[in-house]
């Protein structure tokens, strides 16, 4: 192939990108004020997750304690507070707010593609205590998830409130995403990056609502880490810098680790086709 043609190729592959990121509409610059809210609001309810979360934990320690007068009491009370907690939470998730049953990641998606619908009056409570309920508990689940749903219909939220337009609407549910995991983890790039990896087939993008997430996803680590203070979401002890004659074995356990991604992703898909398809499973 001609060395001009690829040329020309990628420029024109370039030119198309900038020229997209340059659409905007007009007067539409106000999100970005809204992006600041959406991300100030998501990192508020962030922090109050992650406070109660550790509310609820002290709380089980000291009931668990209480019962230690007896043997095999803890156990037993572990087992029945727990059910009743993933009860309560299943209740109020089938009852109330189906669509807050999952990681909630599927239903922004859905919503910023425009087929699913972003119920923020019923989404935001029941995925907030919900989710307090089954963390609590003790399930194995992160909570990463809730919050990135709870941002993203923080979001629709201010749209509504304020009527912005169909496009702005569409970056602040995905500014409040971005929100969210930055609110999760204290990590405003991986909220960056998470709309601009993760949702890249459903995001808009323009120079604007790249913009949006950007405020958003700071905005809300900040107002998280002046709630509950500058603390690493996974502490880590400092390692020393590693030999160059080592530097081999980083790119065998990447390739490694890639693969066992891969192998996973697609025995995952395969098992829900599987179950999918069989009659009488949903």
């Amino acid at each position: 192939m001609n060395p001009d043609s690829n040329n020309a190729s990628h420029h024109g592959g370039l030119n198309k990108v900038l020229s997209k990121l340059s659409t905007t509409e007009k007067g539409s610059s106000i999100v970005l004020l809204w992006a600041l809210i959406v991300g100030s609001l998501t990192g508020c309810v962030g922090a109050l997750f992650q406070i109660a979360l550790a509310q609820i934990a002290t709380a089980k320690d000291m009931f668990f304690k209480f019962l230690e007068v007896t043997p095999g009491l803890p156990l037993i009370g572990s087992i029945v507070l727990s059910g009743v907690m993933v009860f309560i939470a299943f209740l109020l998730v089938r009852k109330l707010a189906p669509e807050t049953g999952g990681s909630g990641v599927q239903e922004i998606e859905g919503g910023l593609e425009g087929i699913r619908p972003l119920r923020w009056r019923r989404v935001i409570p029941i995925k907030f205590f919900g989710g307090l309920l089954s963390l609590g508990s003790g399930m194995v689940m992160g909570r990463e998830g809730p919050t990135i749903q709870i941002g993203g219909n923080i979001g629709k939220m201010i749209a509504d409130i304020f009527k912005v337009s169909k496009i702005d609407a569409h970056a602040l549910v995905a500014a409040g995403a971005g929100g969210g995991l930055s609110a999760a983890f204290n990590a405003p790039l991986a909220g960056i990056l998470f709309v601009m990896e993760e949702m890249r087939p459903e995001f808009k993008y323009n120079f604007l609502t790249v913009q949006a997430v950007i405020i958003a996803s700071a905005s809300a680590d900040i107002v998280l880490r002046l709630m509950v203070g500058q603390e690493l979401a996974i502490p880590m002890n400092m390692l020393s810098t590693p030999p160059l004659s080592s530097l081999f074995l980083f790119l065998i356990f990447g390739g490694v680790f890639g693969l066992f991604g891969y192998v996973f992703n697609r025995l995952l898909v395969w098992t829900l086709n599987f179950f999918s398809n069989l009659t009488g499973w949903s």
